[in-house]
């Protein structure tokens, strides 16, 4: 239920977004050009979204002093980038709504079909605002691939959905030990601040 009542908190401030705005002067201060343009492309409402995340994490980087200066602009980057993969005009508040509707009912089926159904979604890319909705993490990770972010910048955009635990997906990628607990604890806040918003 608690789930439900986070998601209609959810609708009604992407449906106020417009008019709560935004300040833009900290999201230019946080991104280089080329990463303002990749959050300007998104809509009003993810832009909103994605202000709100950043703000989530701040105040998690209150309390959680032990970060490097650059783990702690990467991950406000993220929280403001992680859902870049959704353009304005291929993503509206009526597809969002629809997208959890359908995922609601796909995520009741058996795990194989649930999975088979997905795959046939993002292979068709039908229907498109269901394949954004599976799919914009991957193409969140590819828009920042392009413009040369961060590969931790990269990770915590790509996995910020992951139903995956956070140890196994940390297990794969090649940096140092001591790096994997940060990327860890990192990818651990961005998650919480988006869903909490």
């Amino acid at each position: 239920m608690a789930a439900i009542g986070q998601r209609i908190k959810q609708l009604a401030w992407a449906l106020t977004a417009h008019y709560k705005g935004i300040d833009e002067f900290q999201v230019c201060k946080q991104l280089n050009n080329q990463e303002q343009e990749l959050f300007f492309a998104m809509s009003k409402p993810d832009q909103y979204h994605a202000f709100r995340v950043y703000e989530t994490v701040l105040q998690h980087l209150e309390k959680d002093r032990n970060l490097s200066e650059l783990e702690i602009q990467l991950l406000k980057k993220a929280a403001l980038l992680h859902d870049v993969g959704r353009i304005k005009g291929e993503f509206t508040i009526a597809h969002k709504v629809l997208a959890v509707i359908i995922d609601r009912y796909i995520q009741k089926k058996p795990s194989a079909e649930r999975q088979d159904i997905i795959n046939r979604v993002i292979t068709r890319r039908r229907p498109y605002f269901l394949y954004i909705y599976y799919k914009h993490p991957i193409l969140s990770k590819q828009r920042l691939e392009q413009i040369g972010s961060h590969p931790l910048l990269i990770f915590l955009t790509e996995h910020h959905h992951s139903n995956l635990p956070v140890q196994q997906l940390i297990a794969d990628v090649q940096i140092a030990c001591e790096d994997k607990h940060t990327w860890q604890q990192l990818l651990t806040i961005l998650r919480s601040a988006d869903e909490q918003n």
